[in-house]
C-alpha cells in the first residue's frame, strides 16, 4: 500500500468486509499488508485504520478464483530452456504479474494470456528431470493443489551422421540417423520427429543414439535432416541428404 505523507504507527489493513490485520512499515509512505482469505472473487476496497479510526483510502485489491492447469504441451524439452509451452486449464485472467514456475522460485517466468483457458510460457534453463509446473496471478503465491501437470527436461539432442547419404527423390527410403539424446518417451508420446528438407515426419526410436525416418517425394537436390524430441526444437547440427532421381530409359 502506498500513500502520501508519513503513516502513523499501529496501522491496520482490511480488504473488503474482512477483519482488519496489522500492517508493517516498508519505508516512508509505504505499508505492507497480508491479504485476508475471501469467499468471493472480484475487486474489493482496501481500508487503512489506526487506533480504531479509519484513514482515507482509495486502494483496491482483486481476489481471483484458484488457477488450474490440466494439460501441458509439449510436456518435454531440452534443459537449455526456451521451449514455448501451452497450458490448458481454467480461471486465467490477463495480468502483467501472471507467472509460470517450474519446480522452484528461481525458475519463474512470465506467462502470456491467450484466453480464460489457455496460457503460454517459455521454459527457463533447468536441471534434467521432471519438474512440477505451478501458476501464479500475482507472482507471489503459487498453488499446485489445482495443477496436475509436469514438464520433463531432457538432455539436448544432437545428430552426427546418417545412412544412407543418398536417397531417391520419389520417397520411401528409410534413413538411419545417428547422434545422441534421442528419448524413447518422445516416441511414446508422439513427439519424436524428423524434418527432412522442411517436411516433418514421425521418427522411430531405435536407441538413445539412433532414430529411423522415412523420406517423402521431394525435388532432386540436397535436403537438411534434423531431429526433434518435442516437435518444437530441432537439432542445430547440419546433416545433408542428397536426393536423386533414377529414370529407366531401356531394358534389354
Amino acid at each position: 500500500v502506498r500513500g502520501r505523507g508519513s503513516l502513523p504507527g499501529d496501522v491496520r489493513c482490511s480488504f473488503g468486509e474482512s477483519a482488519a490485520s496489522s500492517g508493517w512499515s516498508s519505508g516512508v509512505s509505504r505499508l505492507r499488508c497480508a491479504s485476508a482469505a475471501s469467499a468471493v472473487t472480484g475487486w474489493v476496497g482496501v481500508q487503512l485504520s489506526s487506533g480504531g479510526i479509519a484513514l482515507s483510502s482509495g486502494g483496491s485489491f482483486y481476489y481471483h478464483a484458484a488457477l488450474s492447469a490440466r494439460v501441458l504441451t509439449p510436456p518435454l524439452g531440452p534443459e537449455r530452456g526456451g521451449t514455448r509451452v501451452t497450458l490448458l486449464g481454467g480461471g486465467f485472467k490477463d495480468a502483467y504479474t501472471l507467472r509460470c514456475r517450474f519446480e522452484n522460485t528461481s525458475s519463474a517466468v512470465m506467462a502470456r494470456y491467450v484466453d480464460e483457458s489457455q496460457l503460454e510460457c517459455a521454459t527457463p534453463v533447468h536441471s534434467l528431470g521432471i519438474k512440477r509446473v505451478q501458476l501464479s496471478m500475482n507472482a507471489q503465491q503459487y498453488d499446485s493443489s489445482n495443477s496436475s501437470v509436469a514438464y520433463t527436461y531432457l538432455a539436448a539432442a544432437s545428430v552426427s551422421w546418417l545412412t544412407p547419404t543418398r536417397a531417391l527423390s520419389e520417397g520411401g527410403s528409410a534413413l538411419t540417423v545417428h547422434g545422441r539424446g534421442f528419448a524413447a518417451a518422445s516416441e511414446a508420446l508422439g513427439y519424436l520427429q524428423c524434418r527432412i528438407g522442411g517436411v516433418v515426419r514421425r521418427a522411430r526410436w531405435a536407441s538413445g543414439r539412433v532414430v529411423v525416418c522415412s523420406t517423402v517425394r521431394m525435388g532432386v537436390g540436397e535436403a537438411r535432416v534434423e531431429v526433434s524430441n518435442n516437435a518444437r526444437e530441432y537439432t542445430a547440427d547440419t546433416l545433408r541428404l542428397q536426393l536423386v532421381s533414377v529414370r529407366v530409359v531401356d531394358v534389354q
